[in-house]
């Protein structure tokens, strides 16, 4: 059932579209189907009263053998004969019911047909013939005696096609049906597309769902920045905080955001968090360690380390040990950004915790975003030495596999994975 509920979640309007497909394919159906109509003959066995009960109850078993009887080939012959039909007697089988009731010892005959005159011929003409067979019979005491009580009739009701069976049936055959090929279509898509996919996959804690879309202001791209009454801001703001109320130490001074699937989405929300915590008073650095250099490409910061779009104004680059850090003030939410310098040896650990002790000296808090861990091999020594990881899954991007393989890889490094977070294109 754990799995069924996403499924139906994922694929609602194919279940709706597919079942109603199927009830409108029933009605149709049902609208084009001759309707059949039911006659019924009722004979009685035995007499209608006797003194003697064995008489009665002889007679009584003797109705149930009359309704074995009534079906045999020689009878359906004699009565398709009466009635001047052509079809072999075995044709009149299909169509022909007989019970009886050992207690009432009545034997009832009932014939179905499209056409409700023939149905009524059918059901009398099997009547008088049983009546004919049993007078023929060596047996003539009164308890095998057949009387016809009630003739058949035609009716001018039928019987089916009905509607309100065939549309409930093809609908719920719609709905196994499509929900059988959702299922099939389900298996093949790898990407994570919702809080349920990605729960599947990553078994932490899930920390929400933000919008991970540019605002569409080209001088201000943070959605915080340019629209912060929205529910796509609110959304940062509660992410904000359940981070902070994830740890028992409160909010973790370094804080790394990181996505498998190498997309942008972990800059863009590294930057909104940053301007989320900034308007709290706390003194933010943003440390772009992607090799995508995702935050410089959002502020317009070109890979020289200019100014692009006069988003962000260039300050004093330092050197951390053999990292060499150009720096970057955001005009607007006020917050710096750091990004380290390409070079040819792979970041160790060790530096990594030096370059964020650093860059602590004159902040409350140091959030990086990095690469994909299997691009990126640096991204594990950031994750080593952060205090808190955050895994980034794109919506209709990042991988489940990639997902997993990084869980996995962080765990190796024993860093530490508070829970994940899910970019869409949209919350509202």
């Amino acid at each position: 059932m754990s799995a069924v509920i996403p499924l139906i979640r994922r694929w609602w309007w194919l279940l709706a579209v597919g079942t109603a497909a199927a009830t409108f394919v029933g009605f149709l159906v049902a609208s084009r189907l001759p309707p059949t109509y039911e006659a019924q003959a009722r004979l009685l066995v035995g007499p209608v009263t006797a003194e003697d009960r064995d008489i009665l109850r002889a007679a009584g078993e003797q109705a149930r053998t009359y309704a074995e009887v009534a079906t045999a080939t020689p009878i359906l012959q004699g009565a398709a004969a009466r009635i001047g039909l052509q079809r072999p007697g075995s044709g009149l089988k299909s169509k022909v019911t007989v019970t009886a009731s050992d207690i009432t010892r009545i034997l009832a005959i009932r014939a179905r047909d499209r056409n409700p005159e023939l149905a009524a011929a059918i059901a009398n003409a099997l009547a008088r013939e049983l009546v004919d067979w049993s007078a023929r019979g060596s047996n003539s005491s009164s308890k095998g005696e057949l009387t016809v009580v009630e003739p058949a009739s035609p009716s001018s009701r039928s019987i089916g096609p009905s509607t309100l069976v065939i549309l409930p049936l093809a609908a719920l055959a719609g709905l196994l049906g499509t929900f059988g090929l959702a299922a099939l279509a389900d298996s093949f898509i790898k990407v994570v597309r919702d809080e349920d996919d990605l729960a599947s996959v990553a078994p932490v804690r899930f920390l929400g769902a933000v919008d991970g879309r540019s605002s569409s202001r080209s001088n201000r791209p943070l959605v915080v920045d340019a629209r912060p009454s929205s529910g796509a801001a609110a959304a940062y703001r509660v992410l904000a905080a359940k981070i902070e109320m994830s740890r028992r130490e409160g909010m973790p001074r370094s804080l790394l955001l990181l996505e498998p699937g190498g997309g942008r989405s972990s800059g863009r929300l590294a930057a909104n968090l940053a301007a989320v915590l900034t308007e709290g008073g706390k003194r933010v650095v943003l440390l772009d360690a992607g090799e995508k250099d995702d935050l410089a490409a959002l502020f317009g910061v070109d890979g020289g380390g200019n100014r692009g779009r006069a988003l962000a104004r260039k300050a004093r680059p330092v050197r951390v040990g053999e990292l060499t850090l150009d720096r970057f003030r955001v005009h607007g939410p006020g917050f710096v950004v750091v990004r380290p310098r390409p070079r040819q040896e792979p970041l160790d650990a060790n530096q990594a915790a030096d370059t964020i002790d650093f860059l602590l000296n004159e902040a409350d808090l140091v959030i990086l975003a990095a690469s994909s861990i299997d691009r990126s091999p640096s991204s594990l020594a950031w994750s080593r030495a952060a205090q808190a990881t955050v895994v980034v899954a794109e919506s209709g991007h990042s991988r489940r596999e990639q997902i997993a393989a990084a869980l996995e890889s962080l765990r190796i490094v024993n860093a530490n994975v508070i829970g994940t977070v899910l970019s869409r294109d949209s919350l509202f």
